[in-house]
């Protein structure tokens, strides 16, 4: 996995400090194992491709220090980035209760929000969508988890009730599901 942007390490950042406090992200950045840590002391920017290396080493670190055997989990790290990405990048959607319009949106921005892969979505029917992300290469469980938490709050934030992801395919590469709301 490379080209993740940096919104992808921010939001994870936002996420532990609003949860547990400035002073406890503060430890969980020396926490991290990374041989440079220099991204911890400079300005991230959102647009901005970072190793992978570097999400893989933040999310372990995640997982290790507030996850473990415990609640919440990447899936709901990313319910927890939707209700904060929405407002900023995605009001209108929110306003006019339109999943669907979400969904075609966040596939043309992908490029530029997360950096990784493509996403293509099929219309099997009234809130019934096939929706497969070709990462392109090899990617980390705590991505795609936090990426269908972030879709499934979303959907749910547009005003899809009772919404449900159903597994299609999953390997190494790819992450097909189907996507459906009330």
């Amino acid at each position: 996995m490379s080209g993740i942007k940096g919104l992808v390490l921010l939001t994870r950042f936002d996420f532990i400090e609003e949860k547990y406090g400035r002073e406890r992200l503060k430890l969980f950045w020396e926490q991290v194992d990374l041989k440079d840590k220099s991204i911890f002391h400079q300005p991230i920017v959102i647009s901005k491709e970072y190793p992978e290396l570097i999400l893989k080493a933040v999310d372990e670190a995640i997982e290790k220090q507030f996850f473990k055997d415990k609640e919440p989990s990447f899936r709901r790290l990313g319910h927890w980035i939707a209700g904060h990405l929405m407002l900023r990048y995605f009001q209108i959607y929110v306003d006019e209760h339109n999943p669907v319009g979400f969904l075609q949106q966040i596939i043309r921005m992908r490029p530029t929000l997360i950096g990784l892969g493509t996403m293509n979505m099929v219309d099997l029917g009234p809130n019934n969508y096939l929706i497969k992300i070709d990462y392109g290469q090899p990617y980390l469980p705590s991505v795609y988890e936090s990426e269908l938490g972030f879709l499934e709050e979303s959907v749910r934030l547009c005003g899809g009730r009772n919404v449900q992801v159903i597994p299609e395919e999953k390997n190494e590469f790819i992450l097909e599901f189907r996507m459906h709301w009330e």
